[in-house]
């Protein structure tokens, strides 16, 4: 299940480097009961009493205990209680909380309140400094930006938006037309698009009618709308194709062709995961199957290492498909699968509770 949510959240998202963890020291996995960290070595670090865990970001790891969310430090002793409704994860000292019929507020890590966003439903991490949020006008959803000291710069104007990449966010006005706003609220692109993506390596994935194609900052297309959906993967484009996925260069040439049901980013690496009827593989960047299908469930490496699943138990595998921890795990930590897919947090968002 949480793959299946993962991918589906790939059509909006993108890596962000400000929450990117490139290597993850301990990881939170479980089995049976338990909830605890393990080393890359697969060595036991520290219990968590809890049944969903974070990783630990800014030494800090968002615990949930009996539909409350609290914290811990980074040996699993508790730092702030269990008493928020809602909670995001820590980064630059400042997390998003909510507490039962209240609205979404920022603590730092002494559980101290900094500021609360009133007249919000809903509210989304900092990504490039800017805190994407909703309101919610005769059952329609409004979107804007806040700012770090919890001003609404931007306010709630917009159908749909993006975070922020690159200084720019897409965003959807009254005509169901999309285009791009820097941190003032400026319109840098206008909006002429059906469907717009966040900017990477100064591209921007822009849908026109059904077909998608590239644009760059000066709302140009560098590639012509002629795809079913494209989506930014360092410098290549994870490309679909007649109901199949492969990656294309900013030509819109084929790197690695369309042969895949399902696939998932290289991230960096040298290979990534890609689903063959029903099961998972990894295929390097010249579309040769370098570890077999095989997987119930695969994800992209982080580091050296890679989540996969082979009926209800986890391990990591390394690039040639050698176990380095054996599949004996039940749970992992759906934070470490964001991170794993877009560098991004699981717990990334609250929503107000009045």
């Amino acid at each position: 299940m949480v793959l299946v949510l993962l991918v589906a959240m790939l059509a909006s998202s993108c890596s962000n480097k400000g929450w990117n963890m490139a290597d993850v020291k301990d990881i939170a996995v479980g089995a049976g009961d338990s909830l605890f960290f393990i080393s890359k070595s697969d060595k036991y670090q520290f219990s968590v009493n809890a049944s969903q865990v974070s990783l630990i970001r800014d030494d800090v790891a968002l615990v949930l205990k009996e539909n409350r969310y609290g914290y811990a430090d980074n040996d699993g002793e508790q730092i702030l209680p269990d008493v928020y409704k809602y909670a995001t994860v820590f980064n630059n000292n400042m997390a998003w909380v909510v507490r039962n019929g209240d609205v979404p507020g920022v603590i730092n890590r002494k559980g101290e309140l900094k500021f609360s966003l009133r007249e919000v439903d809903w509210v989304e991490i900092y990504i490039e400094d800017m805190a994407r949020y909703y309101t919610t006008e005769k059952r329609q959803k409004r979107y804007g930006f806040a700012n770090m000291q919890g001003e609404k710069v931007i306010p709630p104007i917009y159908y749909d938006a993006t975070h922020f990449s690159e200084g720019l966010a897409a965003v959807k006005g009254l005509d169901n037309k999309w285009g791009y706003i820097d941190k003032v609220g400026t319109v840098i692109i206008p909006a002429n698009f059906d469907a717009a993506k966040t900017f990477s390596g100064e591209l921007a994935p822009v849908a026109v009618g059904d077909k998608w194609g590239l644009i760059n900052k000066m709302g140009v297309f560098v590639l012509e709308p002629s795809f079913d959906d494209m989506r930014a993967d360092g410098e290549l484009f994870i490309t679909l194709s007649n109901d199949q996925w492969g990656w294309t260069d900013v030509n819109g040439e084929w790197v690695v062709p369309a042969a895949f049901d399902k696939v998932l980013p290289f991230n960096g690496a040298d290979i990534a995961p890609v689903m063959i009827k029903g099961k998972w593989a990894y295929v390097n960047k010249s579309g040769k199957i370098v570890i077999k299908r095989q997987f119930d469930e695969a994800y992209p490496f982080v580091k050296d290492l890679a989540l996969v699943k082979i009926g209800d138990y986890y391990g990591f595998i390394n690039n040639k498909g050698v176990y380095k921890i054996n599949p004996q795990y039940t749970y992992v930590s759906a934070d470490y699968i964001s991170n794993a897919i877009y560098g991004l947090p699981f717990y990334s968002s609250v929503c107000s509770d009045r």
